[in-house]
This record gives C-alpha cells, sequence and structure tokens, in this order.
C-alpha cells in the first residue's frame, strides 16, 4: 500500500512538473491501476494499461472529428476502442482503460486525449520503475544472480 501511496504522489509530482498538468488525474490513476495487481504482473500490467488508454483515445478522437460530441459518438467510440483493445489482447484491464480513454475523448475534445496519453505514460512508467527496478518481483533472486556474476567474474 505504501508502495502505490509513494508511486501515486510521485505520478501527480510529475505531471504537473514535467507536463505543466494543474490537475493531473490520469498519471496517479494510471499508476495505481497499473500495479493493482500481483507483484509479478505489475510491468505487463503497466503496459495494457497504456495500450489500452492510447488505443481509447485514438478512437475517440476519431469518433470526436466525425460524429461530434453526442451519446451516440460516445457509444460507437466505446464499442470501437473495446473492438480494438480485443484485439490487443483482451485482456480487461486493456479493454477498460479503452472505453475509459474513448468516452473521456469524446467528452472533452482533443486537448484531453492528448493529456490523457501523456499522463498515462507517464504514469504507466512510474509503475514501472517502482514494480521492476525499486521493488522487483523476486529481490533476493536477484542479489543471489549479481552475487554469482561477481563472484565468477573475479
Amino acid at each position: 500500500m505504501l508502495q502505490q501511496a509513494a508511486a501515486a504522489v510521485l505520478s501527480w509530482w510529475s505531471a504537473r512538473s514535467v507536463f505543466d498538468h494543474h490537475v493531473p488525474l490520469f498519471a496517479p490513476i494510471a499508476t495505481l491501476v497499473a500495479l493493482n495487481t500481483p507483484v509479478g504482473g505489475r510491468g505487463t500490467n503497466a503496459v495494457r494499461v497504456l495500450s489500452g488508454v492510447v488505443a481509447g483515445v485514438v478512437v475517440g478522437q476519431l469518433a470526436f472529428r466525425f460524429l461530434g460530441h453526442d451519446a451516440l459518438s460516445v457509444g460507437v467510440a466505446v464499442l470501437c476502442a473495446l473492438l480494438v483493445a480485443l484485439l490487443i489482447d483482451g485482456e480487461r484491464i486493456t479493454m477498460a482503460q479503452a472505453a475509459v480513454g474513448a468516452v473521456i475523448s469524446v467528452a472533452s475534445g482533443q486537448q484531453a486525449g492528448v493529456d490523457r496519453v501523456l499522463d498515462a505514460l507517464l504514469g504507466a512508467g512510474v509503475a514501472l520503475v517502482f514494480s521492476q527496478l525499486l521493488f522487483p518481483p523476486h529481490p533476493l533472486a536477484l542479489l543471489r544472480r549479481a552475487e554469482s556474476a561477481t563472484l565468477e567474474g573475479g
């Protein structure tokens, strides 16, 4: 829980500092969603979150551009985003993020979609750093490999 809280803080702060987002909701959300899985699958989950967001935003932007800003546009965008996510990997997290990205893009317009992708990229990056570098799945195995490599090299 502390890891997720620290990662959310870092994502929020980074999005405000790096992208100058005044209310950077999606960076910490992407981080939390990516880290909300068993330890061994967090890196994969981060990639799934990001691919779902990108798919949803692209589909949502196309729906917004060609169909406008109404309920039918949201419905078409969500259906198409879900189909694209199904083709990507069919995982629930990818599909959910694609659908949410599509809704946000149609509802908020073009800039919100770009901001969402940037925030998701940042959030997934923070999740990857936390899950792969700072808190790897099997830290003792990593230490043993490093120790063996050092002893064999010397």
